[in-house]
């Protein structure tokens, strides 16, 4: 392989072939890292014998064939959208690399159904939500085959006020991603995130990650008047909702597993030494990790006329309105 191919292959062709020891710093290297600590932050349990996975949105397999190595009895592998886009080579080469015996199907998240699948200890939805049309439909559609825990990481948007409110900007999903007038996925706030689990049948909703470099994201969103992003992971348990606030921290144990933190923490009142005495131990609360406090978006009556036909891709008419 020529040194332009190396240099032309994507992220998902590194990590559906065996590890050659690459360089430290190359684009392999620094892949197969993310991964790695991708990992460490989900939270996966270690030993899964007994229980059965489902991986929403499988692609390359990666985590699919990683759910086997950790001992799950069964592990079905579904996509729709990668598969028809990029193909599943990786997928089913790695798969016979390996010699697995992880299920695969082309399904869309949306068309999930228990009749036809089964139902699943652990379900990973893992880089998928917001690249979805309709989030809540599909977080429903999981929620009848998940049987014990949902992993989701997605990213998670962090504008510079109104964090707490649970705000998505629209997507028209990627398979019609040519329409959309902005430059965002369907990205959730992590209040979105937690509300929609909830309303979809998932009683405990557990934030186990925020995303790296929180506070210096929202000072480039009020810079450049752009709502910013990152990585967030929350784990959820279907059943009767528990309306108590979200962790606002990582669970321990993934904290360990994880290392150190991309950015310091902030310093919290209760957390600052006295002039005598220890630090204060204390966990911050869930206001103080959600931020500085926020006034609730504003609203306001708005009329649009709409006719059906091919899209007008031109930006709305800013004539003038009636009295």
């Amino acid at each position: 392989m020529t040194t332009e191919e190396m240099a032309a292959r994507q992220p998902h062709q590194y990590i559906a072939e065996p590890d050659p020891g690459a360089a430290p710093l190359s684009k392999e290297w620094r892949v197969r890292r993310r991964f790695r600590r991708r990992l460490r932050l989900l939270g996966i349990p270690a030993d899964l014998r007994g229980w059965s996975v489902l991986d929403v949105g499988a692609w390359h397999g990666y985590f699919s064939f990683e759910c086997e190595r950790r001992g799950a009895d069964r592990v079905l592998a579904v996509d729709r959208f990668a598969w028809d886009r990029h193909g599943m080579d990786e997928f089913l080469a790695a798969r016979e690399r390996l010699g697995s015996r992880v299920e695969y199907e082309r399904l869309d998240v949306h068309d999930l159904d228990a009749a036809r699948v089964g139902q699943f200890d652990l379900v990973l939805l893992l880089g998928v939500f917001y690249h979805l049309r309709n989030p809540l439909a599909a977080l429903e559609r999981i929620a009848g085959v998940a049987r014990r825990l949902l992993i989701c990481e997605t990213h998670v948007l962090l504008p510079f006020i109104h964090e707490r409110y649970p705000l998505v900007p629209f997507f028209p999903g990627d398979e019609r991603a040519g329409e959309q007038t902005r430059d965002l996925c369907g990205i959730p706030t992590m209040t979105a995130l937690t509300e929609m689990l909830r309303s979809a049948g998932f009683g405990s909703v557990d934030v186990v990650y925020r995303p790296s470099f929180r506070y210096w994201k929202k000072l480039l969103a009020l810079a450049t008047t752009r709502p910013q992003s990152g990585r967030g992971i929350v784990h959820a348990r279907p059943g009767p909702v528990d309306r108590r606030p979200p962790s606002p921290a990582v669970v321990p144990p993934l904290e360990e597993a994880a290392g150190p933190r991309d950015d310091p923490p902030p310093v919290w009142a209760g957390h600052r030494a006295r002039a005598s005495g220890p630090v204060e131990s204390r966990p911050p609360s869930l206001e103080e990790a959600a931020g500085p406090r926020d006034d609730p978006p504003q609203s306001g009556r708005g009329i649009v006329h709409a006719r059906p036909g091919p899209v007008d891709r031109h930006p709305p008419s800013e004539g003038d309105s009636h009295p």
